[in-house]
C-alpha cells in the first residue's frame, strides 16, 4: 500500500500557503529546493 508525502510551507502571519507540494517521496534536495523557490518569489 503506497502513501505520499506533502510539504506545506505556511506563512504564520498571514496564514498564506507559500507552498503546498504533494509528491510519493520527497527527499532532503527536494525540500531544499522548494524552500529556495519560495525565497526567490518573496524578495
Amino acid at each position: 500500500m503506497g502513501g505520499f508525502r506533502v510539504l506545506a510551507v505556511v506563512d504564520d502571519c498571514t496564514r498564506e500557503r507559500l507552498a503546498p507540494v504533494a509528491d510519493i517521496s520527497l527527499s532532503g534536495g527536494r525540500v531544499a529546493r522548494e524552500l529556495s523557490a519560495v525565497i526567490a518569489r518573496l524578495d
